[in-house]
């Protein structure tokens, strides 16, 4: 009885000293980008890389007629005179706050400007909704 119970301790204690645990996943759109970009312009240098940006939604808006049901924020100009789309997909609205709520509103959007299959356009996908804060109303 006491070689079974001391094998079992020693397995137990073997097992902890070589147990293999995987850091959490993190979410790379929670990490800071190391700067805040003010103007669309610069979103096209920085393809596929953390950024953060600032300004003020001048739309917002949602089309359930679209396959993924997406709400679509327009920054600087309504589409389709903005370079870059911002999307909340439909399985993430839940989430955040209803499209209204981001209209005429300054913010900073955290994300990675990524072209989808045969698009020219830029766009940032929200997930998470510390991707985005609500910095006050934009100026008139």
């Amino acid at each position: 009885m006491i070689r079974q119970i001391t094998i079992l301790l020693l397995w137990l204690c073997w097992s902890q000293l070589f147990a293999q645990s995987d850091p959490p996943a993190a979410d790379s759109t929670l990490e800071r980008a190391d700067f805040i970009l003010t103007t669309p312009q610069e979103l096209a240098l920085h393809e596929g890389a953390l950024i953060t940006i600032e300004g003020c939604i001048v739309r917002a808006s949602y089309n359930d007629r679209l396959k993924g049901k997406p709400i679509f924020l327009d920054m600087f100009a309504p589409y389709p005179d903005n370079p870059f789309s911002v999307v909340i997909w439909e399985s993430n609205q839940s989430k955040f706050l209803p499209a209204l709520e981001y209209h005429q509103k300054k913010v900073r959007i955290t994300g990675r400007p990524v072209r989808k299959k045969n698009q020219e356009r830029l766009s940032i996908e929200l997930h998470n909704p510390k991707q985005i804060t609500i910095l006050g109303s934009c100026k008139s």
